[in-house]
């Protein structure tokens, strides 16, 4: 079988817990005989290279391999890079048997969204989401607003990747029952806990009477602070139990605005100085196992977590571990028989179990230890996994794959209209593309060659005449009447509302798309979009990416416009979409109560609202003219504060549904028409001024660094705060 494994971590680089999963399960894949890839980004090069990593294949490639970062954030441009590195090895060496990819930071977010979409070399891909830690989840547990840009679309993006697969695994119940408690998944998840095999053997230390080791980065999630409050209450008694951090202490701490290390210095630097409390930073793995084996027993405190490999390590290594019920690790600790349990929720109970370990002999403390490598081998026992997985795996027969509807990240009422075509009905293939027009003459031949570049041909073109009057756009007019592809309609002065909907009421087509007097379309965008309305019957209307030009470079990138973000915030270019017409008829006539502008925008959000769905071909097939005197250079802050109250007000049931995200998004971004992109860094520098591009960029470029990140989010905090 050939297998991919789509990875942001593997060793040696990375010793996490994916990255020590990821491993794991290659060498189970090499050693049982199947063909195994690994594909990881590295941002050392800058396009990709094949090497070998103890036997196995490694492809490491640029996060830029596709340079989107002008009109991505970061985690979403390594996604599409992602996508980009899957299409040249299946160009090269054909679809493998199954993609696997960990759902953290969506990595697999734009190949999902091309498969289901039916691009040739995608649409075949069968494709695994193993949960490991999912960003909107631990976000909330780490105390980060997870509704702030671009955390939320992060998120947005995990959701979407655990919905989108064809088969959906995680190491734990804990963590599924958490997911689920946040988002509804239309899924079947596999309960399989993270493979082991025994690699070491234990060391000489002789562990020390009174030494507790913390075991993780020092975040909120694994429990530090509540470690910290437990000690401390410990130490008031006169207990001089000491405790040794070992991990990442360079944790940026977002609700204090400090490194975690920082903040541990300074809150409990009495206990410091007494020689109770120890940060020892990152070490070496060697150093690490030392120091397991050093202690008396090893604490992990998380208040939420999958199936830390920790837990599973320590155990192997018959060491004691006390750990909290917020976690997978509760499926294989039984309290007292091989390691120790408390509940967060239990005031106290954190102090009574250690109390408890430190009270024990070292013959049940050794019991346990023994007990514990004992479980450690049958939950996770590389051969068992390997047959279970696989048997997962081949339970999916290829034709149960194929999902005629496109996959949604909310699952939600959707209506379904079958599209497809019989091979005698070629009327029923017709697009008809409506050009409002008023006094666009000298632009408006740009775009109908555009439309007639098209690789689709089954064409017509309706020009709408909205009460135009200047000579050079009627003497344009009297022209494009001579052409027998065109179909011009006039009537008086209305508006741009009105005459869409005018011109949708004269197609006689299947298809409908409208596309404005001065904006052109790629030659590839209607075939593609057509493609899409034809093969998924929950599809209503498509878009694509947007390139502005004249007065403007920028590339806008849409998305699929779902709530919540999409009562927020206008998702895609609703002015040049291609519908079914009928759809279109049936909810997404344009209302011209909305005098400034935004009508699409309302358009679009009437359309969802009812069930009647769309999607963004994921590429740049738009070209949208940015003139110095459009309607939209018009807009200003008072104007769209206006219309987006015309819009709460217009859709005050969808609103009321998804309020409380509406609201937490609002408070975390401030107002939605002053966000441009759901994948950038706005919270760190809002603006629209020329010096808050410029730090947006340069935060951008320090992103990718993570140390360098925490440092500078720290300097910026304390900037911002005098």
């Amino acid at each position: 079988m050939k297998f991919w494994l789509l990875t942001t971590e593997y060793p040696p680089q990375f010793g996490g817990g994916i990255g020590t999963y990821c491993y794991q399960w290659a060498n189970i894949l090499k050693s049982t005989g199947h063909e195994i890839t690994v594909f990881l980004p590295n941002k050392a090069i800058t396009n990709f290279i094949e090497k070998e990593i103890n036997d196995i294949r490694v492809i490491e490639f640029s996060p830029f391999l596709v340079n989107t970062a002008a009109f991505l954030g970061y985690e979403t441009m390594i996604s599409y890079s992602f996508a980009e590195i899957v299409k040249i090895f299946v160009e090269k060496e054909g679809v493998p048997a199954w993609i696997e990819a960990q759902e953290y930071n969506g990595i697999a977010y734009f190949l999902l969204q091309k498969k289901h979409l039916g691009y040739p070399l995608f649409k075949d891909l069968q494709v695994l989401i193993t949960c490991h830690a999912p960003s909107f989840l631990y976000f909330e547990f780490n105390h980060i607003n997870n509704y702030k840009l671009p955390y939320f679309w992060i998120g947005e993006m995990e959701k979407y990747c655990i919905q989108a697969a064809d088969v959906c695994i995680s190491p734990s119940q804990y963590l599924i029952d958490r997911l689920l408690e946040r988002h509804t998944f239309n899924k079947t998840f596999h309960v399989l806990p993270n493979p082991f095999k025994i690699s070491h053997k234990a060391g000489e230390e002789v562990p020390s009477e009174n030494s507790v080791v913390f075991l993780a980065k020092l975040s909120p999630s694994k429990g530090i602070l509540q470690t910290l409050q437990s000690f401390k209450n410990l130490w008031r008694l006169g207990l001089k139990f000491k405790l040794k951090l070992v991990g990442d202490r360079n944790y940026f701490y977002h609700a204090k605005q400090c490194m975690m290390g920082d903040y541990i210095k300074k809150t409990y630097s009495e206990f410091i100085k007494q020689g109770l409390l120890e940060m020892t930073g990152v070490l070496p793995p060697e150093k690490v196992q030392a120091e397991i084996r050093a202690a008396k027993m090893v604490l992990v405190p998380s208040t939420v977590d999958n199936f830390p490999y920790t837990v599973v390590e320590c155990m192997e290594a018959k060491k004691v571990v006390l750990a909290s019920e917020q976690g997978g690790h509760c499926e294989i600790i039984e309290d007292g028989l091989n390691g120790f349990l408390f509940d967060h929720n239990k005031p106290g109970a954190l102090e009574e179990k250690i109390i408890q370990i430190f009270s024990l002999t070292k013959e049940q403390l050794d019991a346990i230890g023994n007990n514990a490598a004992v479980k450690i081998g049958e939950a996770c026992n590389p051969t068992t996994y390997y047959n279970e997985k696989l048997k997962v795996l081949n339970a999916c027969k290829p034709e149960a794959l194929q999902n005629k509807n496109f996959v949604y990240t909310q699952v939600s009422s959707e209506v379904d209209l079958d599209f497809s075509e019989k091979p005698d009905e070629m009327q029923e293939c017709l697009l008809s593309v409506v050009i409002p027009y008023y006094n666009m003459g000298h632009l408006v031949k740009e775009t109908i060659n555009s439309i007639k570049s098209s690789s689709y041909q089954n064409i017509e073109i309706i020009v709408l005449d909205d009460g135009s009057d200047s000579p050079e756009s009627l003497m344009v007019l009297q022209e494009l009447r001579k052409d027998k592809q065109i179909k011009v309609v006039n009537q008086k002065n209305r508006g741009l509302a009105e005459a869409r909907n005018a011109g949708a009421l004269h197609a006689s087509s299947k298809y409908l798309a409208f596309l404005d007097a001065d904006d052109t379309v790629h030659p590839a965008y209607y075939s593609k979009a057509v493609n899409v309305l034809k093969s998924k019957p929950n599809v209503h209307f498509v878009g694509c990416w947007v390139q502005y030009f004249e007065n403007s470079t920028s590339v806008w990138p849409a998305f699929n416009p779902e709530p919540p973000y999409l009562l927020y915030h206008n998702m895609v270019n609703s002015s040049g979409l291609v519908y079914k017409k009928d759809s279109f008829l049936a909810s997404g006539l344009n209302d011209k109560g909305f005098v400034y502008g935004m009508e699409d925008y309302d358009s679009v959000m009437n359309m969802v609202a009812n069930g009647y769905k769309g999607v963004v071909l994921p590429e740049v097939l738009f070209n949208y003219r940015v003139r110095k005197n459009s309607m939209a250079r018009g807009f200003n802050n008072e104007n769209k504060s206006y219309l987006y109250k015309i819009l709460a007000e217009k859709h005050k049931s969808f609103y009321g549904t998804f309020g409380v995200e509406v609201s937490n998004l609002l408070n975390a971004n401030g107002p939605g028409f002053g966000v441009e992109n759901p994948t950038m860094d706005y919270h760190l520098f809002s603006g629209s001024s020329k010096s808050d591009k410029v730090l947006r960029k340069l935060f951008s470029i320090i992103k990718q660094q993570p140390l360098l990140r925490k440092i500078a989010l720290a300097g910026y905090s304390k900037v911002k705060s005098n």
